[in-house]
């Protein structure tokens, strides 16, 4: 289970998306899950781009398709493996672009 840490409103997390926080670092971007509101989000900076994806509450993100899975038909986090996909970057780009906030 994660670690759980609070740095004001902001809830770092040990474990989660680790293999995601390490592309983003290697892309000079940056990545840290924001607890305020309901559920919270995490925001991910990459170039010139803020990408803010809300929790839903329904154990998933947008970019669990960063992961390969071993489920035919995934819908929770729970269902990917902790391999990126070869082309992990190119889709963290259009992501962070297309949840890009001002």
């Amino acid at each position: 289970m994660a670690q759980l840490s609070t740095l004001g409103h902001i809830t770092l997390m040990s474990k989660p998306y680790k293999e995601v926080r390490e592309l983003v670092k290697s892309l000079g971007g940056k990545m840290y899950y924001d607890g305020r509101g309901i559920n919270g989000a995490w925001v991910i900076t990459l170039a010139d781009m803020r990408g803010y994806f809300k929790a839903s509450g329904g154990h998933t993100f947008p970019f669990d398709c960063l992961y390969s899975h071993s489920v035919p038909d995934p819908k929770t986090w729970d269902h990917y493996d902790g391999e990126l996909v070869t082309d992990a970057p190119q889709k963290l780009y259009e992501l962070v672009a297309k949840y890009h906030v001002a």
